[in-house]
């Protein structure tokens, strides 16, 4: 077969490929394609676009392994997704996805955790991403948590997304992250043996009760995770890591491979519950070959009043 017939052969699959993908529009009044957002991923296929329009939705939806676009058609300002009817997170990523499945355009809120199921809630407070790799972009994530109780503390891992599976490398761009809360680690995000790609964000004001990392917690067995371009400022730590948590998972594993480049790290706190050593109001590294450069870290605190890494702590 000839170079002009091959290429004439893929231009056609393209092409069936595009005319068979379908958009189905969600409307709050439920007189769209589908009455409810779920009810246009159920009906969607791969390749599909779920387009929603502006208001208040108040559902945890569930991609069921489809990679498609789900997308608020005015923007996050307008188009809320709200999942506080029911003790779960407000967006749950699950069944293999990859970066072709997209959220983008919302604002999500009301989340307070799915991951492990927990009374009345658990981890992965807005978003959880568990063995996949979604998209998610452009999209405000605020007003989640995950807070719940071990043993006699609050706990809870994600407070606004929590990704965590070796088979996650999820692409996290362009978000405002914002007064999630979470009991354990990783107030904004959290990451347990993945490896995400987490560039210009906004992520702020983030709070934990007692764990590390305010804005960012990676623990990880997985190296090769990505911050770059975001605006980390005023999150707080109970403990380590007021703005960035990376710490390796296992003694029996190499250091983690991590860059953190181009961010702005600014008025984070660590340490502010308990009285901990190195405590890194910017960042702490634990077992980690962080390659950290070109960023600017400036006004972080360490609240154990013990002038242990305000800025950074490598330990």
């Amino acid at each position: 077969m000839n170079l002009r017939a091959v290429l004439s052969m893929l231009a056609t699959v393209l092409l069936a490929s595009s005319a068979t993908a379908r958009t189905w529009y969600i409307t709050e009044d439920c007189s769209g394609d589908a009455p409810t957002i779920q009810a246009g991923i159920d009906s969607a296929a791969v390749g599909d676009t779920v387009l929603v329009g502006p208001g208040t939705y108040f559902e945890n939806i569930d991609f069921t392994g489809k990679d498609i676009v789900l997308k608020g058609e005015m923007g996050p300002e307008a188009t809320i997704l709200d999942g506080s009817s029911e003790p779960t997170c407000t967006v749950l990523v699950k069944s293999g996805e990859t970066r072709a499945a997209v959220l983008e355009g919302f604002t999500v809120t009301g989340g307070c955790g799915w991951y492990p199921p927990q009374a009345p809630c658990g981890d992965g407070g807005g978003i959880l991403l568990l063995q996949s790799s979604a998209t998610i972009i452009g999209n405000i994530i605020t007003g989640n948590t995950s807070v719940f109780l071990a043993g006699d503390r609050e706990t809870g891992w994600g407070g606004g997304i929590l990704c965590a599976g070796e088979a996650s490398s999820p692409l996290i761009e362009g978000n405002i992250i914002t007064a999630n809360l979470a009991g354990g680690n990783g107030g904004g995000i959290a990451v347990e043996d993945a490896a995400p790609v987490i560039v210009d964000n906004v992520i702020t004001a983030n709070e934990l009760l007692y764990g590390d990392g305010g804005g960012i917690w990676i623990w990880s067995l997985v190296s090769g995770a990505i911050i770059r371009g975001n605006i980390i400022t005023d999150n707080i730590a109970g403990d380590h890591g007021g703005g960035v948590l990376l710490a390796q998972n296992s003694p029996l594993r190499p250091p983690l491979e991590v860059e953190v480049s181009h961010n702005v790290i600014g008025r984070n706190k660590a340490g502010s519950q308990t009285i901990v050593s190195y405590a890194g109001g910017g960042i702490y590294l634990w077992d980690t070959n962080a390659w950290i450069h070109h960023n600017t870290i400036v006004e972080n605190e360490d609240a154990t009043g013990r002038a242990l890494g305000g800025g950074i702590a490598i330990d």
